[in-house]
């Protein structure tokens, strides 16, 4: 059985945090759904607090944190991403994701800030053969 490793850009209410909401059901965040499921192992995640890192590095046992996202890309063997962060940086990860040689992205909406920034995520992914999944529940 294949496994697929994960990396995590933006550490969270939608990638972690929520777990501690006992009223919504578990799992209910990026982490929360990777830890579940078998094939996949989160072996990475970046965010810029440190706190925010550290914490989710506890709660997860990813060793493998990072302050900049793009040097986890940029160092990682990565199968999948979630992009988990406010929209305003979206298009810049879903596109370096997609040319670092992921097989899969999934990204919180909103997609991005412009109709332009959508379609160029898009096509990233149709170029580099990468399967592009926004806010999937």
């Amino acid at each position: 059985m294949k496994n697929y490793n994960v990396g995590v850009i933006g550490c969270g209410r939608i990638a972690s945090l929520l777990e501690q909401e006992s009223d919504r059901g578990n799992p209910n965040t990026h982490a929360g759904c990777y830890d579940i499921c078998e094939k996949t192992r989160i072996i990475a995640a970046a965010d810029k607090s440190d706190y925010r890192l550290q914490a989710f590095g506890n709660k997860w046992n990813v060793s493998r944190l990072y302050n900049d996202w793009q040097e986890m890309l940029n160092v990682e063997n990565l199968d999948i991403v979630s992009v988990c962060t406010y929209p305003i940086p979206h298009r810049d990860m879903v596109v370096s994701s997609a040319q670092s040689g992921v097989k899969a992205i999934f990204c919180e909406k909103a997609m991005a800030t412009t109709l332009g920034q959508a379609y160029e995520m898009i096509d990233a992914c149709k170029r580099h053969n990468v399967k592009l999944s926004i806010n999937h529940g």
